[in-house]
């Protein structure tokens, strides 16, 4: 929520304000957010795995990285960050 507070919620007008941290809060936990990312039950879910799936994730997270440095650079370049209010 804290993520929220600092970086979306500046550009969402009222609604939006109100309706996203309500979202927020069915989001599932975070065993079961890996459970479910990993592909098994929650049942079958052990540390072992879950390390497992953590490292998967942040391996995705570092190929995305020059992704959005490069999008972020050509959205400064190209004069196309939009910083309104929704």
């Amino acid at each position: 929520y804290e993520a929220y507070s600092k970086h979306l919620s500046p550009f969402h007008g009222w609604a939006l304000r109100k309706v996203f941290p309500a979202s927020l809060s069915q989001m599932p936990d975070r065993q079961a957010f890996i459970a479910k990312f990993g592909g098994v039950s929650l049942e079958e879910l052990n540390d072992e795995y879950d390390r497992e799936v953590v490292k998967k994730l942040k391996s995705l997270v570092a190929a995305w990285d020059p992704l959005l440095s490069t999008w972020e650079k050509d959205f400064a370049r190209l004069d196309l960050e939009d910083m309104r209010k929704v």
